[in-house]
């Protein structure tokens, strides 16, 4: 083997171990993704998220496990008169982990909170 072949081999097995061993946190899309599916359980269609923005996120261990918590803020449109909720006046929009203000005048719902992902062997799962 030749040295530059051995270089080009030796490149790609450093690139490949230095990828297997980085572990990556959620993004800002998976944040966006993990609360359409939290609204899909409280909002009734239809309804979008226009803006999403992860404020900032941290790791921990929690019972045992890896997880990843992502403080975000989040507007949500809707085009009729009211959101509707798919239990009267949206409860889980006033816990701990989500926070709303509805603005009807634009016919908007400002969102806060924080979701949480979990660590898997494939990679991060959001907890609903």
């Amino acid at each position: 083997m030749c040295r530059i072949e051995r270089v080009i081999l030796l490149s790609i097995i450093m690139f490949s171990s230095c990828t297997a061993c980085t572990s990556s946190n959620p993004t800002e899309h998976d944040g966006k993704a993990l609360l359409q599916q939290k609204l899909d359980r409280i909002f009734r269609p239809p309804f979008s998220i226009v803006t999403f923005a992860k404020i900032k996120g941290q790791n921990n261990a929690q019972d045992g496990a890896q997880v990843y918590q992502m403080d975000f803020t989040a507007q949500v449109k809707y085009p009729g008169n009211e959101i509707l909720c798919t239990f009267p006046f949206c409860p889980q929009l006033n816990g701990s982990d989500l926070r709303a203000v509805v603005d009807k005048a634009n016919k908007s719902v400002a969102i806060t909170g924080r979701l949480t992902f979990e660590k898997a062997q494939n990679g991060w799962v959001g907890l609903l």
